[in-house]
């Protein structure tokens, strides 16, 4: 009697990408700046307010001459609650304007956005905010991605 071994073909083997060059240059283009597209709440019933800012960046590589195009995005709740500053109860439109305006001054800077673990600081009239995480996801399939070639992570 005969047996005969049959031998299954594994998965076919992928090679690698290449590593791919060092960024050299983070430039932000454009991102969205109304109370809308800004503002959010830490969970559905909370009053603590957020910040969603979604920027796209042109990425310089070294040795490589065309540019390309990244979305970095992250959410932020603001410590303490921006309720507490007059300014904010006021005008809030230019309170969301003004700390979108200073994130995107750190990406020319740090060439990625601030980690909300990076206890990022902003002032507005005359408190001054930290940026802290949110604790509860926004949902809707909302990633944070901070630096160019980073990861994505539910938000």
């Amino acid at each position: 009697m005969s047996t005969s071994s049959t031998r299954q073909a594994g998965p076919a083997e992928t090679v690698p990408a290449p590593p791919k060059p060092p960024i050299t240059k983070v430039t932000p283009v454009s991102y969205k700046n109304t109370i809308k597209d800004l503002e959010v709440k830490d969970g559905a019933n909370s009053k603590q307010r957020g910040i969603k800012l979604t920027v796209v960046v042109e990425v310089e590589r070294e040795k490589v001459k065309k540019t390309e195009q990244q979305v970095l995005q992250c959410v932020y709740r603001f410590v303490p609650d921006p309720h507490a500053e007059t300014r904010y109860i006021k005008k809030p439109e230019e309170f969301y304007q003004h700390v979108a305006h200073d994130l995107v001054a750190h990406v020319k800077t740090a060439k990625k956005l601030p980690e909300p673990t990076d206890k990022f600081t902003t002032r507005f009239g005359k408190t001054d905010f930290t940026l802290a995480q949110l604790q509860h996801e926004i949902g809707h399939g909302f990633k944070i991605k901070t630096a160019p070639d980073g990861p994505e992570i539910p938000g």
